[in-house]
């Protein structure tokens, strides 16, 4: 879960080679090839795609409570947003299960300097760290082994317009009430609003009817006294996140990019006898099928064929986003 949150990904089994493979959750939904097309189908039937719908999402990190000046103004927490679906109660929760808090880390560390056993419940917790993997920062002795050691990403503070522009804002209280320490920020790349954005075509999937609405922020696990939340400026243009705004949903994703509609299709018609070996060789492109001369697509969730008495058989997919179902509503 912790992956897929952030990362936006799908996990495969890699049959030749006996791997599970962990990569982009796009990979899954192919539609740059077809592997079968259906021809005229009997019977077709959508029915919407419940089980993703949500009015509410939560996504992040789970809360924790700090004793130290700066706790208020962690960014990595839980982000509330409410999504343009008012006819559900259903909470869509990408939570993650491992630990990103900036503050939570700096506080694990400082405890375990010079320990050699663990004695908090921290010191179990797992962590993620976006480290700089561009050349090592030293080395240390792991049971006799030396070892390389990477330190924290931190983006460099630039306030020079054009492409290496970066600027943060709302950023930790100093001693006086004033912003300041931008050049101690680190894990910046497991922000919330960034979760969201590596997930747009995935929940402008879900979101797919409602498009052009927005996410609306409700709150964070951790608010100021001030209600102020990190924002991020980058590039030339610049690129602005904020970690306190809301989302419009066709600016994350155009629906022509997402995923998948949130239809699932059933239709009944002749299987190709071959459709086993279609999809071993490639279960993640396109399934075409035609109702009343029009094409439609889809990506395979089941089928079910009689092979020796040849009949039809029913098919159930989960629509794509290039079917134009315009002549359905007509």
């Amino acid at each position: 879960r912790a992956i897929n949150y952030n990362l936006n990904t799908c996990a495969f089994y890699k049959r030749p080679t006996d791997e599970l493979v962990i990569t982009d959750k796009a990979f899954a939904y192919d539609d740059s090839i077809q592997i079968v097309d259906f021809g005229e189908v009997s019977m077709f039937e959508t029915t919407p795609l419940t089980d993703e719908m949500h009015s509410q999402l939560k996504i992040g990190y789970q809360n924790y409570d700090y004793d130290t000046i700066n706790g208020k103004e962690e960014v990595n927490s839980t982000l509330i947003m409410s999504s343009p679906m008012k006819k559900t109660t259903s909470v869509k929760d990408m939570v993650s299960p491992f630990r990103s808090d900036i503050t939570g880390i700096s506080i694990t560390i400082r405890n375990l300097t010079d320990k050699l056993v663990a004695d908090n419940e921290n010191d179990n917790d797992v962590f993620m760290l976006d480290v700089d993997t561009s050349a090592p920062a030293g080395q240390f002795d792991l049971n006799g082994t030396p070892t390389d050691y990477y330190d924290l990403y931190r983006d460099a503070i630039n306030l020079t317009p054009g492409a290496s522009y970066f600027e943060l804002q709302n950023l930790f209280r100093d001693v006086y009430g004033n912003y300041s320490n931008q050049d101690k920020l680190f894990n910046l790349f497991f922000s919330p609003k960034r979760m969201i954005r590596r997930n747009a075509n995935y929940l402008a999937s879900i979101m797919y009817f409602v498009n052009s609405q927005d996410y609306i922020f409700v709150t964070t696990g951790k608010n100021t006294a001030d209600n102020d939340r990190l924002i991020t400026l980058f590039g030339s243009a610049p690129t602005v996140i904020d970690e306190g705004s809301d989302e419009i949903i066709s600016t994350l994703c155009l629906p022509t990019n997402a995923l998948y509609m949130p239809l699932k299709a059933k239709i009944k018609c002749k299987i190709p006898m071959n459709l086993i070996n279609i999809i071993q060789a490639n279960p993640y492109g396109l399934c075409a099928f035609s109702w009343k001369g029009v094409t439609y697509y889809g990506y395979l969730l089941q089928a079910s064929q009689k092979v020796a008495e040849n009949q039809e058989g029913n098919i159930e997919l989960i629509m794509a986003s290039n079917s134009n179902l315009a002549t359905l509503i007509n």
